[in-house]
């Protein structure tokens, strides 16, 4: 197998590197954490990235505090009366695609990139700070041709990792030690203080949200797909869409997603080769699917609902029309129409073609659980 097939890793779309990192709403006591862990190994060309991420983590607490301050009380006395939906699944399998649909219903409400990327104290400083952020992002994500927005729905496990809670995400900062965090995939392995601490994290982040807009929280992170049982816990009544899409496409997209990203955001450059970066997705899609597997029996019927990429781009309005009545959510007739304009404004859109071809057989091979899981040939 070739080492670096082209099609999946080459050609980003540019991202400029004054733009924000995933580490730019940390707080300085989350960010030295988040360094002394991997023993500050720094590469010296990332040192304008440390110098820019020290500035903001410093801002960031300044923030905090005045968000401590004030709103303190008024988050902690917040009651998450609605059990949140989750969207979950494979990473490139359609979670955003899922995410976006569903936040198009005013019954529900989302965590923006405004808010997972500054999630200590996005309550006060939103009406100052996200103008500047607006400006200093690029039009696309770097791996795909998707928009990028401080307004749009965001995945919640970059706000988990900011505010330091033990997520699989901090793996970005240091690929080459990318296998070390898979086991933070499943919340059954965390010790209890670990699990206590994401416990926490997710309780403070989903209060503030809550506290902000008093509706009902649609929730999107690949990780959760291995915390149902965790989320049980904090949320008995909580709801699960997960969806699946065919490893041939998962698999390549999903090595682009990681090189990509482990360059713009990485305190190294990724020195591992294509095949052990496939290798390491098999290993975390493991973790993820075992947990998975063990723990969606927890679920009542009107608590889970499975679909797959192929479906929703199929029949958009129907598929998100069968996870309502699955879920017994209301609003359905509101957010079909809403789908259905959404599909419309987007007809241009191309989906990255990626060469899967020399991958096949062993996608086949290493994914033959998962394509059984959710009848894939």
């Amino acid at each position: 197998m070739p080492d670096t097939p082209p099609s999946i890793v080459d050609e980003p779309n540019f991202y400029p590197p004054w733009a924000p990192r995933v580490w730019s709403g940390m707080r300085v006591s989350e960010f030295q954490e988040l360094l002394s862990e991997c023993n500050n190994q720094i590469h010296w060309s990332r040192f304008p990235m440390l110098g820019m991420v020290s500035m903001t983590s410093v801002i960031n607490s300044g923030w905090s505090l005045l968000q401590r301050l004030t709103k303190q009380s008024s988050i902690a006395s917040t009651e998450i009366e609605k059990p949140p939906v989750f969207i979950v699944g494979h990473w490139r399998s359609g979670t955003t695609l899922t995410h976006e649909l569903m936040s198009l219903d005013q019954n529900l409400a989302f965590p923006s990139n405004y808010d997972a990327f500054v999630p200590s104290h996005f309550l006060v400083s939103a009406a100052i700070v996200k103008w500047p952020v607006k400006m200093l992002l690029p039009k696309q994500r770097p791996f795909d041709n998707m928009s990028i927005d401080v307004d749009y729905p965001q995945e919640d496990d970059f706000a988990l990792m900011t505010m330091g809670a033990p997520s699989y995400y901090r793996r970005f900062g240091f690929p080459d030690q990318q296998d070390s965090f898979i086991e933070l995939l499943d919340s059954e392995n965390l010790s209890g203080e670990q699990r206590q601490r994401l416990a926490e994290c997710i309780s403070l982040f989903y209060k503030s949200l809550t506290y902000r807009c008093g509706r009902q929280l649609v929730l999107k992170s690949p990780p959760h797909t291995a915390r149902i049982r965790l989320l049980l816990e904090l949320f008995p009544n909580a709801k699960f869409v997960h969806i699946s899409r065919h490893p041939y496409k998962v698999v390549p997209s999903t090595m682009r997603l990681w090189a990509i990203s482990d360059k713009i955001h990485g305190f190294h450059a990724p020195r591992y080769k294509d095949a052990e970066l496939m290798q390491h997705i098999v290993r975390a899609k493991s973790v993820m699917y075992d947990a998975y597997r063990r723990d969606r029996s927890l679920l009542a019927e009107n608590q889970l609902a499975e679909i797959s990429f192929e479906s929703l781009l199929a029949n958009p309005a129907q598929t998100i029309e069968n996870v309502y009545g699955q879920l017994e959510l209301s609003g359905a007739g509101e957010v079909i129409d809403s789908t259905k304009k959404y599909f419309e404004d987007r007809k241009g859109h191309k989906q990255n073609k990626h060469s899967y071809d020399h991958l096949r057989e062993q996608i086949a091979s290493d994914w033959s659980d998962y394509m059984q899981m959710f009848k894939y040939e």
